[in-house]
């Protein structure tokens, strides 16, 4: 529909699920004159396509100037392809067994070798976009969300990573399919991105919580998504702490930004920052549905908390050693600081959210400082420079601390994947 006054040519462009150069399905120039409208018929092959997607139809101008009125220029409308995935030519099976632990919406990572597992001839390649994780119970068969990573780009070896998706019950074992194709004559899309990235307001947002980067590179914003919880950010800032770089804000300035990835299973970011008193840190943030982990890198040593929480809410505090104490903005140390060698864990919890921070690395204090402006100013202490990492996981409302002891052990005794046949 032209509602303008004189002619107009634009094309109509259409997408599966979000808008960019990858996803861009097909492209048609329309002409239509001054107040009238046309019908266009465009078709799309589905062979690439899977899964509930999402099609976008948007006009866009050769010259976007040009266009007075945007806000009526894309429709989105949702719809089903379903695949016959016997038709994916290669294809292995695995099961996961829990090991003992309940799990809950858990990313497993595998290395795979699509030639030993699946048969792939030499000198041909795995279509990436073609990979798929089928959960097979019941006598049916799911499409769980994943992600395959090759080593290089025409590689058969590569990292899978998928959702153990739902809770998994600690003796249970859940078997799978994983299936692929060839690069080839089918152009395969990968699955839509369960999680969102917002580029403009640096936000990040899962099913259970929004998390939003500052222009200073730090986390200024966490809020719990699940129901009965608090609708504004319990954490104050995620980051630096050191009296070099400044003890509650980062006093420093911002490399980048960047979003590295954005797919099925997580979304990974990147702030690169260099701080008063020559300090430059490179932190990694890879964000799944209920929790995020954190990698850190220095190029020199000097800081010793490089992820300090702040935050907003009272709350109280307990960690693996059975210290606690009461974040509300007095104290001080209340008890708590340099009790904690070696810590594993610390939670934070109210009625109506939590969370926990669990060391994946080695750490050798906790350091905690609940003082009027900056409530709690928790954080592991390490003198490394490299390998740093840990998770935050987040929770509903707790009446105890159990719920991070679960976090650690599930997170550092994953589930054991066990390779069956080949298909």
């Amino acid at each position: 529909l032209n509602n303008g006054l004189v002619s107009g040519s634009a094309n109509l462009a259409l997408y599966l699920d979000t808008v960019s150069p990858q996803t861009l399905l097909a492209k048609q120039t329309v002409t239509v004159a001054a107040g009238q409208q046309k019908s266009i018929s465009i078709t799309v092959r589905t062979e690439g396509i899977d899964g509930q997607r999402s099609l976008v139809a948007r006009i866009e101008t050769a010259k976007p100037k040009e266009e007075l009125a945007l806000a009526d220029n894309e429709q989105k409308v949702a719809f089903n392809v379903s695949a016959d995935y016997s038709r994916w030519r290669f294809g292995f099976e695995i099961a996961v067994h829990a090991g003992g632990v309940r799990r809950l919406d858990e990313p497993v990572t595998i290395d795979v070798d699509w030639g030993k597992l699946a048969g792939v001839p030499k000198g041909t390649s795995i279509d990436p976009n073609s990979v798929r994780v089928l959960e097979i119970a019941g006598g049916s068969q799911k499409v769980v969300p994943c992600i395959f990573e090759p080593e290089e780009p025409q590689s058969h070896s590569g990292k899978l990573t998928f959702l153990l998706a739902g809770e998994t019950a600690p003796n249970d074992v859940r078997h799978f399919r994983v299936v692929a194709d060839v690069q080839g004559k089918t152009r395969y899309f990968p699955l839509p991105p369960s999680l969102h990235w917002d580029d403009v307001t640096k936000t990040v947002t899962t099913p259970f919580y929004r998390l939003r980067f500052g222009d200073d590179g730090m986390v200024r914003e966490w809020v719990s998504l699940m129901p009965n919880a608090p609708k504004q950010s319990f954490l104050r800032s995620l980051g630096v702490s050191s009296a070099q770089t400044g003890w509650v804000d980062e006093v420093g300035e911002v490399e980048a930004i960047r979003c590295l990835s954005v797919n099925a299973v997580s979304v990974v970011v990147q702030v690169v920052k260099q701080l008063q008193g020559n300090f430059r840190v490179v932190r990694t943030f890879t964000f799944y549905p209920r929790h995020f982990v954190v990698e850190i890198e220095a190029n020199k040593p000097g800081i010793r908390d490089y992820s300090r929480a702040y935050y907003f809410l009272p709350c109280k505090f307990a960690d693996d050693k059975g210290n606690e104490a009461v974040v509300d903005g007095k104290g001080e140390g209340e008890g708590v600081i340099g009790k904690n060698p070696q810590p594993k864990w610390y939670a934070v919890y109210s009625d109506n959210w939590a969370h926990s921070c669990i060391a994946l690395s080695q750490f050798d204090s906790l350091t905690y400082w609940d003082v009027e402006g900056a409530w709690g100013g928790i954080a592991f202490g390490t003198g490394q420079t490299k390998g740093i990492r840990f998770a935050y996981v987040l929770h509903g409302g707790q009446k105890d601390a159990t719920f991070a002891a679960w976090d650690y052990e599930r997170l550092t005794k994953p589930p054991k994947v066990i390779f069956a046949m080949q298909r």
